[in-house]
């Protein structure tokens, strides 16, 4: 049996549908509160898959709980996990992504998993000076650039690389950007909407981009292979900010961002948003690692995932394009 955490997530549920189609019983971790929504709408075009899922609820912190879960498990995708810049959550998300995959790590040793996939991120892996790209193997080093989701991150994969000197069979996805159908309040999901509400400001960083099917398609393959004890960056393209955005709001035929968020503009931004959090209670828009992390230059190469499982990634122009088509079509319902 297949076991799958962070079910509800934007990977989590696509990588479900395509599991759905294959012979194989599959069990799904989510939270009691947990919307299911989100999740039935990527099954739409096949509504009868959805119900080849057992949900079980649990918490990747309640390892009694989790225990159970692990049941006759062969297979672990690892996804759970809290993307957050705001610092109110810093501790909440340090706890959840390296307690929690220690929690998992720790359970497939015991319960003789076959494999684990861990979906990690970018954030996690070293940068490299003079905007030279980064590979497997840039080394992380200690700094304040670091975010607190990417220190989260990668106290995670150190949890698997340990998993991996006791024995188990294990691989880590270091996905880019991640574009597709989703939740449209967060991460890549709101730059969308943002752009489809016409707001004048853009960035000036570029970074990597990578459409959700890419993601999911390089991790069954990755599972399915006899890869073990290896990272992967996940990324199609190295784009600006600012193309991307155009290319959503031709999609979208909205008017295109034409004011470029300068360091005052920026430093003013996330000042502002702090500001404002304080009055409305609500976490906010802009922080100061995500307003730095706009305005930085990183580039990824994928030339290790293609060597090893000779995936062809879809453009991002056509991941954008499909992407703006999921949010219209979602507006309307």
């Amino acid at each position: 049996m297949i076991l799958v955490t962070g079910g509800t997530g934007l990977v989590g549920s696509h990588l479900l549908f395509e599991l759905t189609k294959q012979q194989q019983p599959i069990r799904a971790i989510k939270r009691s509160h947990s919307d299911l929504t989100s999740v039935k709408k990527i099954f739409a075009t096949a509504p009868e898959l959805f119900n080849k899922i057992e949900w079980f609820d649990a918490d990747i912190l309640d390892t009694e709980l989790l225990t159970v879960a692990f049941k006759n498990i062969t297979h672990v995708y690892h996804n759970a996990a809290i993307v957050s810049f705001d610092p109110k959550k810093t501790e909440q998300m340090l706890q959840a992504n390296i307690d929690g995959t220690a929690n998992v790590v720790n359970l497939c040793i015991e319960c003789g998993v076959t494999k684990l996939v861990f979906t990690s991120s970018v954030a996690a892996m070293g940068r490299n000076l003079n905007n030279e790209p980064v590979t497997e193997e840039t080394h992380w080093y200690a700094s304040k650039e670091n975010s607190n989701y990417a220190i989260s991150k990668y106290g995670a994969e150190r949890e698997v690389w340990r998993g991996i000197a006791e024995g188990l069979n294990a691989v880590i996805v270091n996905p880019s950007v991640i574009l597709g159908d989703g939740n449209w309040d967060s991460n890549s999901g709101a730059l969308i909407k943002y752009v489809f509400n016409q707001k004048p400001f853009y960035p000036t960083g570029v970074t990597g981009f990578v459409d959700v099917r890419d993601v999911v398609a390089c991790m069954l393959k990755l599972m399915q292979n006899d890869v073990t004890a290896e990272r992967f960056i996940i990324s199609s393209e190295n784009l600006p900010y600012k193309t991307l955005m155009d290319w959503a709001a031709e999609a979208m035929q909205r008017k295109k961002a034409n004011i470029k968020v300068t360091p005052f503009l920026n430093f003013l931004g996330w000042r502002f948003e702090k500001v404002l959090s304080l009055f409305t209670g609500r976490s906010p828009l802009i922080t100061k690692e995500t307003s730095a992390s706009s305005v930085k230059k990183q580039y990824y190469l994928n030339d290790k995932i293609i060597a090893a499982t000779g995936h062809q990634f879809i453009s991002i122009k056509e991941s954008v394009a499909w992407t703006c088509k999921m949010f219209l079509k979602g507006r309307k319902q």
